[in-house]
């Protein structure tokens, strides 16, 4: 649920992007406006790696009930701006922050309670973000001719409020630890970047600023590209929601197919397939071409934006899952804070076709780094296709 919540906002930022250049922010540039979702979807990222630290020391509960009432609050504020500034301080740094940290605390939490089939239980964890990105946008496009941008936005928080405090009720730690506790971890008590020495970790973190670079340009630009060549403003904000129900698909069967094959085979699988759909978006000219790569979008990046992150809990000690996750998510979340805004520099400068393929190779470089990462990881021969990772 609180991944509902989380996901409705986040995944569906490629419809407010649509509807913030048509309307709201029509005198502000593209790549301007980009900067909002960047800054949402990463600022808080980039405090992964503090916040996996605070998670470690028993400061969980305090983070999850702290965050979600911000989260609440950002929301009802956005309902109530009207210049660029003030869309970029409440839709993008606090409700950035308060996404973020919500996410970060919970797959240390989920990896608690599953080993056996926990990218399974992963994957319908990360459904409900898919769900909420179906949702939200059609929620959105539903009750703005109704009762305007103000009230649609009071009627999400609403739901966000729901959906987060359930969750804040029923989730749990199964090791729960006593705030400011070491947990027996050396070096607890202040940020731990021993992780770096694991040379499959550290390849891997070089791989995630390529991903980074990559992965969000399709989601944040479709929409509003859509619209570009004709196709209807209502028809287009569908394709926002066509790509997270295609991702919910892709997480029921990819978390299986992950448990048995191992995560890291399915990433490498699954990003250069989202490199492919970036080089065939700019040659979609029909409202079917760009259903058809609004959905492929989102079965790919099932197997890479939804997987890449519990890539590194089979690197180290479950001990350390926090730290690897908020490392990493430190790493992807400063590197995603601009790769939207250059995307959109690309875009209004050299046309729809340099961004998707620029964003399209620098996949396929992830793709490459990301297989150096596995051989590290399984320590056996080049060419072990047949070894879980």
């Amino acid at each position: 649920m609180a991944k509902l919540a989380l996901g409705g906002l986040a995944d569906s930022w490629g419809v407010f992007q649509a509807y913030y250049e048509q309307i709201l922010l029509k005198n502000v540039l593209a790549a301007d406006i980009a900067w909002i979702g960047s800054i949402q979807r990463n600022i808080g990222l980039i405090l992964g790696s503090l916040v996996g630290w605070f998670f470690d020391l028993g400061y969980f509960r305090v983070m999850l009930h702290s965050c979600s009432i911000l989260l609440v609050l950002a929301t009802l504020l956005t309902a109530q701006c009207h210049q660029y500034w003030q869309f970029l301080l409440c839709q993008g740094v606090l409700t950035g922050i308060s996404e973020s940290v919500i996410l970060v605390t919970l797959y240390p939490v989920a990896t608690q309670w599953f080993k056996l089939h926990r990218e399974f239980a992963i994957g319908l964890m990360l459904n409900g973000s898919a769900l909420g990105g179906v949702i939200f946008p059609s929620v959105f496009k539903a009750l703005i001719p109704r009762i305007g941008f103000q009230w649609s936005m009071r009627v999400m928080a609403l739901i966000i409020f729901a959906m987060l405090f359930t969750s804040s009720m029923i989730v749990k730690e199964r090791r729960p630890r006593r705030l400011g506790a070491t947990s027996g971890l050396r070096s607890s008590k202040r940020l731990n970047l021993a992780v770096f020495k694991s040379k499959c970790f550290s390849v891997y973190c070089i791989a995630s600023i390529f991903f980074a670079l990559g992965t969000y340009t399709l989601n944040t630009y479709l929409a509003a590209s859509a619209e570009e060549i004709g196709v209807p403003q209502a028809l287009a904000f569908y394709l926002v929601a066509t790509t997270n129900a295609a991702m919910l698909i892709g997480n029921t069967v990819l978390g299986p197919l992950a448990d048995c094959t191992g995560p890291l085979n399915v990433f490498v699988s699954a990003t250069p397939m989202l490199a492919m759909v970036n080089f065939a978006w700019p040659f979609a000219r029909t409202i079917p071409s760009l259903f058809t790569v609004a959905a492929l979008s989102g079965f790919a990046s099932a197997g890479s934006i939804n997987i890449c992150t519990r890539v590194v809990l089979q690197m180290g000690p479950s001990e350390h899952a926090a730290t690897l996750v908020g490392n990493l998510q430190t790493i992807i979340g400063t590197v995603q804070i601009i790769s939207p805004t250059i995307a959109g520099i690309i875009y209004e400068n050299y046309g729809l076709k340099a961004m998707a393929f620029s964003s399209g190779g620098v996949l396929l470089a992830c793709s490459a780094l990301a297989v150096v990462s596995r051989q590290l990881l399984i320590g056996k021969r080049w060419f072990s296709f047949c070894q879980r990772a």
